[in-house]
């Protein structure tokens, strides 16, 4: 039986996350031995419901001194020399370059995945700037030694130096069709809703002010945003300045959350930036009509102006508030454009995603 290894962070909550949960139990249902090795402790456990045939193996060193980056990158040599699988898969900027150094000379197949666009990945973004330069210029060398770069959007691949350019595949994450699922909380109905977590790259802020003006019009709707994070003290003071306690919940985490989407009324995604938001892509595959920022990278793969969702420029929060305004005000708009949104769960379906993967890897037919 062949067998693959994942290396990932950790599978606390999260798109890459819920993303290699998706795939590895796609693997795993066509025969593949799957093993998931992470940085954290064994008290964590995954978030996400993963096969009873994939084997989770918790490595007990977080990234975060380097003393502890060499410990893991022998760590995990050993590991991958003991286990010998026919491929390794890295997901995320940092847990790719550990791989790769750990692998260096093994002669296992390696292949790394970025999870967001590169630009704004946790390395592009580390202060002060020198040091994101230094580590930027350690990825582009490290990834010199992957048999496949994969990134998510057509986007991303410019970010790489050309050198790399005939490394790099574009393969969306999977997006499942959606369970029915029976919500045990409250929503307030009609409900906007948000999903993510509680960061500043989410935006939820720019969602709160562009409904905080339309409110008072509109006095039935309310916005839930499931999640947690450290900007919750922060979305909490600005919905209590708003004087919208009542009508806007910041939720928490869900393990439901095809139930909250299929209890809810409109989705509004308001980020920054992204990789190939699966929460966007999930509220559509449960027929919501969708609004988004027109982020790097993702949303407009996903979404067709007008035709299956509503895109605004990112920077543009008056833009936002004008399509929030449509939507509410028109529920024929909205059901014209949930009709058409289902349809991203056939185009990025779990077999499709997992069969790109699988070709990169020269399985072809051998599962």
């Amino acid at each position: 039986m062949k067998k693959i290894v994942f290396v990932i962070n950790s599978l606390t909550s999260g798109g890459a996350e819920r993303a290699l949960s998706i795939l590895a139990n796609q693997f795993a249902k066509k025969g593949i031995s799957v093993v998931v090795y992470t940085f954290d402790a064994e008290r964590s456990d995954p978030r996400y419901e993963l096969s009873n045939t994939i084997e989770v193996r918790k490595l007990g060193f977080q990234a975060t001194a380097p003393l502890k980056v060499l410990r893991l990158i022998q760590k995990i040599r050993g590991e991958i020399a003991h286990e010998r699988p026919a491929a390794v898969v890295a997901f995320m900027d940092q847990a790719n370059i550990i791989t790769l150094l750990a692998g260096a000379g093994l002669n296992t197949p390696t292949y790394v995945c970025e999870q967001v666009h590169p630009e704004f990945s946790s390395i592009s973004v580390m202060k002060p700037r020198i040091l994101s330069t230094m580590l930027n210029l350690v990825r582009n060398r490290a990834y010199r030694l992957a048999d496949g770069i994969v990134v998510l959007a057509e986007d991303s691949v410019d970010f790489f130096p050309r050198a790399l350019h005939e490394k790099i595949s574009v393969i969306p994450n999977p997006i499942q069709t959606p369970p029915s699922e029976s919500y045990e909380g409250e929503l307030q109905r009609p409900c906007i809703v948000s999903h993510g977590r509680l960061v500043s790259q989410k935006r939820f802020d720019r969602l709160i002010l562009a409904f905080s003006a339309l409110a008072e019009r509109f006095p039935d709707w309310s916005v839930s945003i499931f999640g947690e994070g450290p900007e919750r003290e922060s979305l909490e003071q600005i919905i209590a300045s708003c004087g919208l306690n009542d009508r806007v919940f910041l939720k928490g985490y869900t393990s439901s959350p095809y139930a909250v989407l299929q209890n809810a009324d409109l989705y509004v995604m308001s980020s920054d930036f992204e990789g190939f938001p699966l929460a966007l892509g999930e509220a559509m595959a449960c027929g919501l009509p969708v609004i988004s920022t027109d982020c790097k990278t993702g949303p407009s793969e996903l979404i067709q102006h007008g035709e299956n969702g509503l895109l605004v420029p990112t920077d543009d929060n008056d833009a936002l508030e004008a399509a929030l305004e449509g939507l509410l005000t028109d529920a024929s708009k909205r059901r014209q454009l949930a009709e058409k949104a289902v349809f991203v769960s056939d185009k990025y379906s779990p077999e499709k995603v997992a069969q790109s993967w699988l070709a990169l890897l020269d399985y072809g037919d051998s599962v």
